[in-house]
């Protein structure tokens, strides 16, 4: 994963936290009165870092972190009643602001089948918030 921050003011970052999530979507009675069950399956805190760096205003500063995705991981899965989809959660957390919150698509396969470090393509982010 990696993020980078180019903030128009001056600002402390206490720390960033990945987090591996698994969550899965089920449909019920497809035919008739459908109902779909959503649910976290896994979640696994990836990384952590609590090293406190200021940044100046226009200041570019980027935090890469590799995820290891465990190796009895269920895959990426997608059907028409069932899915199962991954993603990585990132919070940045900044002195005297509210902590910056993104969410990232990931798919999971066998390591043959994608990336060579195994497993991991990642999107664009499903959603931002500040």
């Amino acid at each position: 994963v990696r993020v980078t921050l180019t903030p128009p003011v001056p600002v402390t970052m206490d720390g960033m936290q990945a987090v591996l999530v698994a969550r899965e979507e089920v449909v019920h009675g497809v035919d008739s009165d459908p109902t779909v069950g959503r649910r976290e399956i896994q979640r696994w805190t990836a990384s952590r870092d609590r090293a406190r760096r200021a940044i100046e205003p226009g200041e570019s500063f980027t935090i890469e972190e590799r995820i290891l995705i465990p190796p009895d991981a269920p895959l990426t899965f997608a059907a028409r009643e069932n899915r199962l989809d991954w993603s990585v959660e990132v919070t940045i957390a900044i002195s005297g602001w509210a902590d910056w919150k993104s969410t990232f698509p990931v798919v999971v396969g066998p390591a043959t089948a994608l990336a060579p470090a195994g497993i991991v393509a990642i999107a664009e982010p499903l959603q931002s918030r500040s």
